[in-house]
Protein backbone atom coordinates (compact mmCIF):
# COMPACT_ATOMS: atom_id res chain seq x y z
CA UNK A 1 0.00 0.00 0.00
CA UNK A 2 2.63 2.51 1.09
CA UNK A 3 5.09 1.24 -1.52
CA UNK A 4 2.69 2.08 -4.36
CA UNK A 5 2.01 5.52 -2.90
CA UNK A 6 5.74 6.22 -2.49
CA UNK A 7 6.43 5.15 -6.08
CA UNK A 8 3.65 7.41 -7.39
CA UNK A 9 4.93 10.35 -5.37
CA UNK A 10 8.49 9.75 -6.57
CA UNK A 11 7.25 9.74 -10.16
CA UNK A 12 5.52 13.07 -9.58
CA UNK A 13 8.71 14.55 -8.13
CA UNK A 14 10.55 13.35 -11.23
CA UNK A 15 8.25 15.63 -13.23
CA UNK A 16 8.34 18.50 -10.72
CA UNK A 17 11.71 18.27 -8.91
CA UNK A 18 11.32 21.68 -7.24
CA UNK A 19 7.87 20.99 -5.74
CA UNK A 20 8.44 21.20 -1.97
CA UNK A 21 4.90 20.04 -1.17
CA UNK A 22 5.50 16.80 -3.05
CA UNK A 23 8.79 16.32 -1.21
CA UNK A 24 7.01 16.77 2.13
CA UNK A 25 4.40 14.21 1.10
CA UNK A 26 7.12 11.77 0.01
CA UNK A 27 8.88 12.09 3.37
CA UNK A 28 5.64 11.34 5.26
CA UNK A 29 4.75 8.39 3.03
CA UNK A 30 8.25 6.99 3.26
CA UNK A 31 8.21 7.20 7.04
CA UNK A 32 4.92 5.28 7.07
CA UNK A 33 6.31 2.63 4.75
CA UNK A 34 9.42 2.27 6.87
CA UNK A 35 7.31 1.82 10.00
CA UNK A 36 5.09 -0.72 8.24
CA UNK A 37 8.05 -2.83 7.21
CA UNK A 38 9.78 -2.46 10.57
CA UNK A 39 13.20 -1.67 9.13
CA UNK A 40 15.17 -0.50 12.12
CA UNK A 41 18.37 -2.51 11.87
CA UNK A 42 19.93 -3.82 15.05
CA UNK A 43 20.25 -0.75 17.23
CA UNK A 44 20.97 -1.61 20.85
CA UNK A 45 20.66 1.75 22.62
CA UNK A 46 18.01 4.45 22.58
CA UNK A 47 20.34 6.91 20.84
CA UNK A 48 21.29 4.28 18.24
CA UNK A 49 17.63 3.49 17.61
CA UNK A 50 16.96 7.17 16.87
CA UNK A 51 19.85 7.37 14.42
CA UNK A 52 18.90 4.05 12.83
CA UNK A 53 15.29 5.18 12.33
CA UNK A 54 16.42 8.47 10.81
CA UNK A 55 18.86 6.66 8.52
CA UNK A 56 16.27 4.18 7.23
CA UNK A 57 13.69 6.90 6.55
CA UNK A 58 16.27 9.06 4.87
CA UNK A 59 17.44 6.39 2.44
CA UNK A 60 13.86 5.39 1.66
CA UNK A 61 12.63 8.94 1.10
CA UNK A 62 15.53 9.71 -1.22
CA UNK A 63 15.23 6.64 -3.46
CA UNK A 64 14.72 7.72 -7.04
CA UNK A 65 12.29 6.24 -9.52
CA UNK A 66 13.92 3.33 -11.29
CA UNK A 67 14.41 4.47 -14.85
CA UNK A 68 15.89 2.64 -17.80
CA UNK A 69 19.23 3.92 -19.04
CA UNK A 70 17.53 5.09 -22.23
CA UNK A 71 14.98 7.10 -20.26
CA UNK A 72 17.71 8.76 -18.19
CA UNK A 73 19.60 9.75 -21.32
CA UNK A 74 16.45 11.09 -22.99
CA UNK A 75 15.75 13.26 -19.96
CA UNK A 76 19.34 14.52 -19.96
CA UNK A 77 19.21 15.30 -23.68
CA UNK A 78 15.97 17.27 -23.29
CA UNK A 79 17.34 19.13 -20.25
CA UNK A 80 20.48 20.04 -22.19
CA UNK A 81 18.39 21.27 -25.14
CA UNK A 82 16.38 23.55 -22.87
CA UNK A 83 19.54 24.79 -21.17
CA UNK A 84 21.16 25.62 -24.51
CA UNK A 85 18.10 27.65 -25.50
CA UNK A 86 18.22 29.68 -22.26
CA UNK A 87 21.54 29.07 -20.45
CA UNK A 88 20.93 31.76 -17.82
CA UNK A 89 17.59 30.31 -16.74
CA UNK A 90 17.79 29.13 -13.13
CA UNK A 91 15.24 26.38 -13.79
CA UNK A 92 17.16 25.10 -16.82
CA UNK A 93 20.47 25.03 -14.94
CA UNK A 94 18.95 23.13 -12.01
CA UNK A 95 17.11 20.63 -14.22
CA UNK A 96 20.20 19.90 -16.32
CA UNK A 97 22.30 19.36 -13.20
CA UNK A 98 19.66 16.99 -11.79
CA UNK A 99 19.48 15.03 -15.05
CA UNK A 100 23.26 14.71 -15.22
CA UNK A 101 23.50 13.33 -11.70
CA UNK A 102 20.77 10.78 -12.51
CA UNK A 103 23.08 9.33 -15.18
CA UNK A 104 25.27 8.11 -12.28
CA UNK A 105 28.56 8.47 -14.13
CA UNK A 106 31.67 10.31 -12.98
CA UNK A 107 31.84 12.56 -16.09
CA UNK A 108 28.17 13.53 -15.73
CA UNK A 109 28.58 14.25 -12.02
CA UNK A 110 31.67 16.35 -12.74
CA UNK A 111 29.74 18.32 -15.37
CA UNK A 112 26.86 18.91 -12.97
CA UNK A 113 29.26 20.17 -10.29
CA UNK A 114 30.99 22.49 -12.77
CA UNK A 115 27.65 23.80 -14.04
CA UNK A 116 26.40 24.66 -10.56
CA UNK A 117 29.70 26.07 -9.30
CA UNK A 118 29.96 28.31 -12.35
CA UNK A 119 26.37 29.52 -11.91
CA UNK A 120 27.02 30.27 -8.24
CA UNK A 121 30.24 32.15 -8.98
CA UNK A 122 28.45 34.30 -11.56
CA UNK A 123 25.31 35.05 -9.58
CA UNK A 124 26.16 34.38 -5.91
CA UNK A 125 22.65 32.94 -5.72
CA UNK A 126 22.60 30.38 -2.90
CA UNK A 127 20.09 28.24 -4.78
CA UNK A 128 22.92 26.89 -6.96
CA UNK A 129 25.12 26.04 -3.99
CA UNK A 130 22.10 24.47 -2.33
CA UNK A 131 21.41 22.30 -5.36
CA UNK A 132 25.07 21.26 -5.55
CA UNK A 133 24.99 20.06 -1.95
CA UNK A 134 21.68 18.26 -2.57
CA UNK A 135 23.10 16.42 -5.56
CA UNK A 136 26.24 15.47 -3.67
CA UNK A 137 24.09 13.99 -0.90
CA UNK A 138 21.90 12.25 -3.45
CA UNK A 139 24.94 10.64 -5.09
CA UNK A 140 26.24 9.56 -1.67
CA UNK A 141 22.89 8.01 -0.73
CA UNK A 142 22.90 6.12 -4.02
CA UNK A 143 26.39 4.82 -3.24
CA UNK A 144 25.31 3.77 0.26
CA UNK A 145 22.31 1.92 -1.13
CA UNK A 146 24.47 0.08 -3.66
CA UNK A 147 27.00 -0.93 -1.01
CA UNK A 148 24.14 -2.12 1.20
CA UNK A 149 22.58 -4.32 -1.44
CA UNK A 150 25.94 -5.59 -2.69
CA UNK A 151 25.66 -4.00 -6.13
CA UNK A 152 29.12 -2.52 -5.70
CA UNK A 153 31.98 -3.04 -3.27
CA UNK A 154 34.71 -0.57 -2.52
CA UNK A 155 38.17 -2.17 -2.81
CA UNK A 156 40.08 -3.50 0.19
CA UNK A 157 37.48 -2.56 2.77
CA UNK A 158 35.07 -4.40 5.04
CA UNK A 159 31.48 -3.68 3.87
CA UNK A 160 30.38 -2.62 7.36
CA UNK A 161 33.36 -0.29 7.67
CA UNK A 162 32.50 1.12 4.25
CA UNK A 163 28.93 1.83 5.28
CA UNK A 164 29.96 3.37 8.58
CA UNK A 165 32.39 5.71 6.84
CA UNK A 166 29.90 6.64 4.11
CA UNK A 167 27.17 7.32 6.65
CA UNK A 168 29.50 9.58 8.61
CA UNK A 169 30.22 11.49 5.41
CA UNK A 170 26.50 11.80 4.70
CA UNK A 171 25.74 13.04 8.21
CA UNK A 172 28.47 15.66 7.90
CA UNK A 173 27.16 16.84 4.52
CA UNK A 174 23.62 17.04 5.88
CA UNK A 175 24.81 19.01 8.89
CA UNK A 176 26.58 21.57 6.69
CA UNK A 177 23.68 21.68 4.21
CA UNK A 178 20.96 22.43 6.75
CA UNK A 179 23.17 24.86 8.66
CA UNK A 180 23.69 26.88 5.48
CA UNK A 181 20.01 26.63 4.57
CA UNK A 182 19.08 28.05 7.98
CA UNK A 183 21.59 30.86 7.49
CA UNK A 184 20.23 31.71 4.03
CA UNK A 185 16.52 31.07 4.69
CA UNK A 186 16.13 32.16 8.33
CA UNK A 187 12.32 32.18 8.21
CA UNK A 188 11.94 28.67 6.73
CA UNK A 189 10.93 26.47 9.65
CA UNK A 190 11.40 23.26 7.67
CA UNK A 191 15.13 23.93 7.52
CA UNK A 192 15.23 24.74 11.24
CA UNK A 193 13.52 21.44 11.96
CA UNK A 194 15.94 19.48 9.79
CA UNK A 195 18.98 21.26 11.23
CA UNK A 196 17.66 20.59 14.73
CA UNK A 197 17.32 16.92 13.78
CA UNK A 198 20.95 16.89 12.61
CA UNK A 199 22.10 18.50 15.85
CA UNK A 200 20.14 15.90 17.82
CA UNK A 201 21.95 13.11 15.98
CA UNK A 202 25.24 14.88 16.71
CA UNK A 203 24.28 14.95 20.43
CA UNK A 204 24.30 18.77 20.43
CA UNK A 205 21.06 18.95 22.37
CA UNK A 206 21.39 22.51 23.69
CA UNK A 207 21.75 23.81 20.12
CA UNK A 208 18.99 21.59 18.76
CA UNK A 209 16.29 22.54 21.27
CA UNK A 210 15.87 26.25 20.31
CA UNK A 211 15.61 25.34 16.62
CA UNK A 212 13.00 22.67 17.30
CA UNK A 213 11.08 25.09 19.52
CA UNK A 214 10.89 27.50 16.58
CA UNK A 215 10.01 24.72 14.13
CA UNK A 216 6.98 23.67 16.17
CA UNK A 217 5.33 26.96 15.16
CA UNK A 218 4.74 25.38 11.75
CA UNK A 219 1.55 23.28 12.10
CA UNK A 220 2.94 20.70 9.66
CA UNK A 221 6.05 20.22 11.80
CA UNK A 222 4.64 20.83 15.26
CA UNK A 223 4.18 17.26 16.50
CA UNK A 224 7.39 15.93 14.94
CA UNK A 225 9.37 18.89 16.32
CA UNK A 226 7.96 18.33 19.80
CA UNK A 227 8.88 14.65 19.61
CA UNK A 228 12.48 15.55 18.73
CA UNK A 229 12.51 18.17 21.51
CA UNK A 230 11.39 15.56 23.99
CA UNK A 231 14.19 13.25 22.88
CA UNK A 232 16.71 16.05 23.42
CA UNK A 233 15.49 16.61 26.97
CA UNK A 234 15.44 12.87 27.62
CA UNK A 235 19.01 12.37 26.44
CA UNK A 236 20.10 15.41 28.48
CA UNK A 237 18.75 13.61 31.53
CA UNK A 238 15.86 16.05 32.03
CA UNK A 239 13.35 13.21 32.30
CA UNK A 240 10.37 15.08 33.79
CA UNK A 241 10.65 17.82 31.16
CA UNK A 242 10.80 15.18 28.43
CA UNK A 243 7.65 13.56 29.82
CA UNK A 244 5.84 16.92 29.77
CA UNK A 245 6.79 17.53 26.14
CA UNK A 246 5.89 14.02 24.97
CA UNK A 247 2.53 14.30 26.78
CA UNK A 248 1.75 17.56 24.99
CA UNK A 249 2.88 16.13 21.64
CA UNK A 250 0.63 13.11 22.11
CA UNK A 251 -2.36 15.35 22.88
CA UNK A 252 -1.77 17.19 19.60
CA UNK A 253 -1.21 14.02 17.56
CA UNK A 254 -4.45 13.39 15.68
CA UNK A 255 -3.82 9.66 15.22
CA UNK A 256 -2.10 8.02 18.23
CA UNK A 257 -1.57 4.79 16.27
CA UNK A 258 0.18 6.57 13.39
CA UNK A 259 3.97 6.14 13.02
CA UNK A 260 4.68 9.44 14.78
CA UNK A 261 2.07 8.63 17.43
CA UNK A 262 3.76 5.32 18.20
CA UNK A 263 7.13 7.04 18.36
CA UNK A 264 5.87 9.58 20.88
CA UNK A 265 4.26 6.92 23.08
CA UNK A 266 7.41 4.80 23.00
CA UNK A 267 9.67 7.76 23.73
CA UNK A 268 7.46 8.85 26.62
CA UNK A 269 7.63 5.32 28.04
CA UNK A 270 11.41 5.47 27.79
CA UNK A 271 11.34 8.78 29.67
CA UNK A 272 9.15 7.30 32.41
CA UNK A 273 11.48 4.31 32.62
CA UNK A 274 14.54 6.57 32.88
CA UNK A 275 12.78 8.50 35.66
CA UNK A 276 12.18 5.20 37.53
CA UNK A 277 8.42 5.56 37.07
CA UNK A 278 8.17 1.99 35.90
CA UNK A 279 4.41 1.56 36.35
CA UNK A 280 3.72 4.45 33.97
CA UNK A 281 6.31 3.12 31.53
CA UNK A 282 4.84 -0.38 31.63
CA UNK A 283 1.33 0.94 31.00
CA UNK A 284 2.49 2.79 27.87
CA UNK A 285 4.48 -0.19 26.61
CA UNK A 286 1.48 -2.48 27.19
CA UNK A 287 -0.90 -0.28 25.22
CA UNK A 288 1.64 0.02 22.43
CA UNK A 289 2.16 -3.75 22.29
CA UNK A 290 -1.60 -4.28 22.10
CA UNK A 291 -1.60 -2.13 18.96
CA UNK A 292 1.71 -3.22 17.41
CA UNK A 293 3.41 -6.10 19.20
CA UNK A 294 6.49 -6.05 16.94
CA UNK A 295 7.15 -2.33 17.41
CA UNK A 296 10.84 -1.85 18.24
CA UNK A 297 11.74 -3.65 21.50
CA UNK A 298 8.40 -3.10 23.27
CA UNK A 299 7.77 -6.77 24.07
CA UNK A 300 11.24 -7.23 25.56
CA UNK A 301 10.82 -4.11 27.70
CA UNK A 302 7.49 -5.34 29.01
CA UNK A 303 9.05 -8.69 29.96
CA UNK A 304 11.97 -6.92 31.64
CA UNK A 305 9.80 -4.57 33.69
CA UNK A 306 7.42 -7.35 34.73
CA UNK A 307 10.36 -9.55 35.72
CA UNK A 308 11.87 -6.75 37.79
CA UNK A 309 8.55 -6.09 39.52
CA UNK A 310 8.12 -9.80 40.28
CA UNK A 311 11.64 -10.15 41.71
CA UNK A 312 11.22 -7.11 43.92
Amino acid sequence: RFTEAVNACQAAIGLKPEDDALKDELRDLSASMTMEKGKYGKATTFRESINDREHQEQLQSQETVVKSENAKHRIAIEARRQYQQAPTSTTNILQLAEALVDLETKPAMAEAEHLLKEAYEKTKDFIFRKKLMELEMKALRTLIRKVQDGTIALPNENPQDQLAQLNRQLEHKEHVYYQQCVDNYPTDLRFKYEYGRCLLKAQQYDKAIPLLQEARNDPRLRVAAMDKMGICFLLKGWHDDAIDIFSQALKECNVPDSPIGKDIRYNMARAYEAANKTEMALELYRKLAQTDFSYKDVSQRIDKLRSSAHNS
